[in-house]
Formats: C-alpha cells, structure tokens, sequence
C-alpha cells in the first residue's frame, strides 16, 4: 500500500493527501480548479486604460494598453503613432527617396516640381467621395456624401462649424460639432443605422453583428451620453437629405 503524506495547497492553503511516490511528489495543489486559478493569478494581470482609465485583465506576455479596440482608435497615444508615422517613419521623408521622385518626375514630366492637383483631387473624390478640404477637415476619416451634404447646409448658417471632431470629455467622436452653441449633428445612413422606416426591430445585421434593435439602443445610449454631458444632439436620416 502507497504511503500518504500532507502537504498544504500552494494556492488555497488547504491540507490536501498525496502519494508518497514519484508520481505524487510533483503535486502542489489540492485540485485542478487550484491549479488553474493559481495559473490565471500568475499569468494574467491587471492593467489601467490609458484612454478611459477603467482596469481590465489581461495575459503578462500581451503588452495592452487600452481596455478595447474603442478606446484605442480615439485616444491621444494612436494620434501620436500616426504623428510619428508622418513625421518620423515616413519612408517618402528621406532624402534618397525624394531625390528618386524628383528625377521620376523630370524623366516623366520634365518638371521635377511636377503635380497634378486636378487628378489628385478627382482620385480622392472617386475613393472616398469627398473634396481634398473635407478629407483634410475630416483627419481622414472616411466621410459619406449625406453627411459631407448636412456639413455643406450646416456651415452657411454656422461657419465655426467643424466636422468630425472628438470630444474627449465623453471620449466619442461626432459627425458635426457647433462649439458656439454645443450642438450635435449626427448623421444617421438608413442602413448602417437600420432606419426604423425600413428595417424591422428583428432585422439582422451581417456587417454590425447585431439585430436592428440592438443598434437603436446603442445609438440612444450614446445620444444619452452626450446629453448627460450638457450637448444638444440633432440625428438627421440619410431618406430626409434633400
């Protein structure tokens, strides 16, 4: 008969049996869930967002800084990334590189200045559907014609008007801001937004992965959030731009 010993539990402190063999000498827990949560504890570790300041866990091994992928794309560590993507790691910065395009350009247009404004502007036009002063306004997000259409209507009557501008007291981005009297414009696409008039509350999005009335409750809650924080939020539907 195999001879039992007592050992404490490395991670409950409780008093467990072991054979006294060589298969039993190597335990150090008095259960997998012990063992397991004792793996989790040393594994894994808690970390502060460096967006929105709420902890989350993560393994020691991943280097996270933010909570979610949100936090990221809005916060100020991504605009310095791509600060220093333009100004530092940009390859088309080096000289060698832009002596090459120089004498690209002479060999091709016999101006080493050369630049065509006109293509440029119609290839912007026809890859992201807007002017080169709106893309530049925008920092480059992707604006959609109804929107870019509102903005146009909006900055007659407000020329302060900015679009796409991120708020950092509520950590959200807006389609259009009117700082002089804290206002809103949001800019709903029917279908990217599951318009009420067309879509039913059941309706399934593939490209959201929710169901329509998911979507609508999500949108209320972040129109609630700006409220809560003192804005004044309008939502126009892409159906009722002229």
């Amino acid at each position: 008969m195999v001879k039992k010993i007592k050992k404490k539990c490395e991670y409950c402190n409780d008093e467990f049996e072991r054979p006294d063999s060589i298969n039993g000498r190597g335990r150090r827990f008095c259960s997998r869930k012990c063992m397991y949560d004792w793996r989790k504890n040393n594994n894994w570790i808690t970390t502060k967002c460096m967006h929105c300041g709420k902890e989350f866990r993560h393994r020691k091994k991943e280097d996270k800084k933010f909570c979610s992928l949100d936090c990221f794309q809005v916060s100020d560590y991504k605009k310095e990334l791509a600060r220093k993507q333009l100004t530092e790691n940009n390859p088309m910065l080096y000289q060698k590189n832009i002596d090459k395009i120089k004498q690209t350009k002479l060999k091709r247009y016999g101006d080493i200045n050369y630049n065509n404004k006109a293509k440029s502007k119609k290839t912007i036009i026809k890859k992201y559907g807007v002017s080169p002063a709106f893309w530049a306004a925008s920092n480059g997000v992707k604006i959609s014609k109804p929107q870019q259409k509102v903005f146009e209507q909006t900055k007659k009557d407000f020329p302060g008007a900015i679009l796409e501008e991120y708020l950092k007291d509520v950590g959200l981005n807006v389609d259009i801001y009117i700082p002089s009297q804290k206002r809103i414009i949001e800019v709903y696409g029917d279908y990217w937004h599951c318009n009420p008039e067309k879509y039913n509350d059941d309706y399934y999005h593939k490209q959201l992965h929710m169901t329509a009335k998911e979507k609508w409750i999500a949108d209320k809650k972040r129109q609630q959030k700006l409220e809560d924080a003192g804005y004044r939020v309008e939502v126009v539907w892409e159906n009722t731009i002229a």
